[in-house]
């Protein structure tokens, strides 16, 4: 069952969707000044926050069926480095801009579920080539 990648595309998009239901609710507690705010300080980050870990998810799919493990778990390893330092990039733009405590941990909270579902999608290839 873990070997199977619809599975961990299935787990993906059920994390996904949860994590955007948590992240609604989140926006709720901000006032409409807020969330303007939010959207100012995030701009730059909107484009790159998606085409750069998305590249990085194509070369690892790509690279998978025929690399050695080392690669895959250097790109693997990348992809999470990239992933930490935007958590922390992002947590700390939060803390700075003063939003409400509340928020920063629902943020945290819908973030731990997409990083879930990201194990969800690793996990079938890792299987596959531990066996």
């Amino acid at each position: 069952m873990l070997r199977d990648p619809f599975i961990g595309f299935v787990g993906f998009m059920g994390a996904y969707l949860i994590a955007r239901i948590i992240s609604e609710r989140g926006n709720k507690m901000l006032s409409p000044e807020e969330k303007g705010r939010l959207v100012e300080a995030f701009a730059g980050l909107r484009v790159y926050g998606i085409a750069v870990p998305f590249a990085a998810l194509l070369v690892f799919f790509r690279v998978a069926p025929e690399s050695s493990n080392l690669v895959l778990f250097g790109v693997l390893g990348v992809f999470l480095i990239m992933i930490l330092v935007r958590t922390i990039f992002t947590v700390r733009t939060l803390k700075r801009m003063d939003v409400p405590a509340a928020y920063v941990t629902n943020f945290l909270c819908a973030l731990i579920v997409q990083y879930f579902g990201l194990a969800f999608l690793f996990i079938p290839v890792i299987v596959r080539l531990r066996t």
